[in-house]
């Protein structure tokens, strides 16, 4: 049972050509594992883990929501390159990816940005709609 879950959690983790869904693998292997022991009839040992995964899932989400980030994809648009310099550097640590070309008249640039959970998406909306001169296109 225990190399059937591991292949499980394996598959979720491995799903996407890339390192996600650790959470949920271990979800699965701890739940298999408190099912043994119910089928053990360890009813207790079973019972204290419950209760810790409980606690851990319910502490690590709240520290996820409050502390962790998340990538945002974000398309602006401005009329100067110095406007779109200007708007990048305003931004700061936050851009993790940024490609820009010209357009016509105007400059699009396309940033991939790093933002705390708790304040996207209004945050950074209200981020964005400080920046002199910059359009904001889409946000995904």
């Amino acid at each position: 049972m225990v190399g059937g879950l591991g292949f499980l959690g394996g598959g979720i983790i491995m799903k996407n050509k890339h390192v996600s869904g650790l959470t949920t693998a271990a979800g699965i292997w701890v739940t298999g594992a408190i099912g043994m022991a119910v089928g053990s009839g360890m009813y207790e040992l079973a019972g204290c883990c419950l209760v810790l995964l409980l606690i851990f899932v319910v502490l690590m989400n709240y520290l996820i929501v409050h502390l962790g980030e998340t990538q945002v994809d974000v398309a602006i648009s401005a009329q100067t390159r110095e406007d779109m310099e200007e708007a990048v550097h305003a931004l700061g640590k936050e851009v993790s990816h940024f490609s820009w070309c010209r357009d016509g008249n105007r400059y699009k640039a396309d940033l991939s940005l790093m933002v705390k959970k708790k304040a996207y998406p209004e945050g950074l909306l209200k981020q964005l709609g400080e920046l002199h001169g910059v359009e904001l296109l889409s946000m995904d």
